[in-house]
Order: structure tokens, then sequence, then C-alpha cells
């Protein structure tokens, strides 16, 4: 499988190699959004930067960034 298309189906995830690799494209494809979101964050002008719209941004992209370390780091031994 060399893209994502969803739903997977059972035999998209039906042995630990293939669920390592969705786990990785689907961390490539949340920090996507997640540099799309901070380029956006970074775009609001300076005197916007205490506005609810930078605060969504900086959320989002937190959260963005979490997701797709948590989605790399899956399969990773502890």
């Amino acid at each position: 499988m060399k893209t994502l298309t969803l739903p997977l189906k059972d035999s998209d995830i039906d042995t630990r190699a293939k669920r390592r690799r969705i786990c990785m494209m689907l961390g490539d494809a949340a920090w996507s959004i997640y540099e799309a979101e901070l380029a956006y964050k970074e775009r609001i002008p300076e005197n916007l930067t205490f506005g609810y719209r930078y605060l969504y941004a900086q959320v989002a992209s937190e959260y963005l960034f979490d997701a797709s370390m948590t989605l790399y780091s899956a399969f990773e031994p502890f």
C-alpha cells in the first residue's frame, strides 16, 4: 500500500507491518496539517495575537503536533 485510502479495510491492518506503515502515513498527514496551521498562525498580524483566532490556531497546532508525535511513536519500544 503506497497511499492511504479511507475507510481502512481489515486487509489493510491485518499485519503489524501494515499497521506500523499506516501509523506513519497518518503521522505524516497530521504533520502536514500541523505545518499548515503553524504557517497560518504565523501570518496573523502581531496586533491580533491576543485574539481568539490566534488562540485557536495555537491550540490546534499543539494538538496536531502531539497527535503526529503519538502516531510516529506508536510502535516504538519503551
